[in-house]
C-alpha cells in the first residue's frame, strides 16, 4: 500500500513531530522535582538521556533516564508493527532504534551510569508519573 501522502508532505509532517521537551517528558520532569530527585536536562552521554539523576547514592553512581515513546522505540506492550504491505523502510527503522537503544544503554553502563527506560505509556497522567519518579528513585537507591 502506498503512502496517501506526498514525499513532501510526509517530510513536512515528520518534522512537525517534536523530539524534546515534549509532554511526557515535561510530566516526569515536575515528578522528578516533586520526589525530591536531583537532575539535569541536556546531557552530551552517549544517547542524550532525557534525564541524568545526578542525586548521589549508594555506588555513588549517576543515572541516566530514557523517556521512550511507545511507536519510535518499539514498545513491549503497545507497539504493532508496520504491514508487511507497507515500506520495509520502516521497519528496518524501527529494529535499527532498538538496536541502537541498546547500544547506547551497554556504553553508558561501561561507563559508570545506570541506566532506565520510563515508557510514554508509563506518564499519560501526573499520578502516573508520579508513580515513575518513585520507581525511579528506588532504582537509584533512594526511597521518596
Amino acid at each position: 500500500m502506498a503512502d496517501v501522502m506526498t514525499r513532501e508532505q510526509r517530510s513536512r509532517t515528520m518534522r512537525a513531530v517534536k523530539s524534546k521537551d515534549t509532554v511526557p517528558e515535561q510530566r516526569l520532569q515536575a515528578a522528578l522535582e516533586g520526589a525530591g530527585l536531583e537532575f539535569t536536562r541536556g546531557s552530551k552521554l552517549p544517547g542524550r538521556p532525557d534525564f541524568l539523576v545526578t542525586t548521589r547514592v549508594a555506588g555513588g553512581l549517576e543515572m541516566a533516564v530514557f523517556v521512550h515513546g511507545c511507536f519510535w522505540h518499539c514498545c513491549p506492550r503497545h507497539f504493532r508493527p508496520v504491514d508487511k504491505g507497507r515500506h520495509d523502510g520502516w521497519r528496518q527503522k524501527f529494529k535499527r532504534n532498538v538496536a541502537r537503544d541498546a547500544r547506547v544503554r551497554r556504553r553508558l553502563r561501561r561507563l559508570g551510569y545506570r541506566t532506565m527506560v520510563v515508557w510514554e505509556h508509563d506518564l499519560k497522567t501526573d499520578d502516573m508519573a508520579r508513580r515513575a519518579a518513585a520507581r525511579v528513585a528506588r532504582r537509584a537507591g533512594r526511597s521518596t
